[in-house]
């Protein structure tokens, strides 16, 4: 006898047989909340990101981007990989709007 699946919880995958993982809505007070710690725990590494974002814009396998992955996941242990990622994006976004960046 087969096991009706149609109320499972389980994620569907997608078009390419991927499933995509479940998105965190990060609040404007968390994504804050980040910038300040990092900004308190690695201001070199900070300084760097700005000025990375003021020149090339391109953070792609820096070691400042790597710091500041590693002080989010300490920051928010719980989280998974793409939750971190996630948040990663929202503080470029607001590390490149205090910047007057697009």
């Amino acid at each position: 006898m087969s096991k009706d699946k149609s109320n499972s919880t389980e994620p569907k995958a997608g078009k390419w047989g991927l499933v995509e993982a479940k998105s965190r809505d990060w609040t404007d007070a968390e994504v804050t909340e980040a910038v300040e710690y990092l900004k308190k725990d690695i201001p070199e590494t900070w300084a760097e990101l700005e000025k990375l974002e003021m020149t090339t814009g391109d953070l792609r396998g820096t070691d400042a981007v790597d710091m500041q992955y590693a002080i989010l996941k300490e920051l928010h242990p719980e989280c998974e990989f793409y939750e971190i990622s996630q948040l990663g994006g929202k503080v470029r976004d607001l590390r490149r709007a205090q910047l007057g960046l697009k």
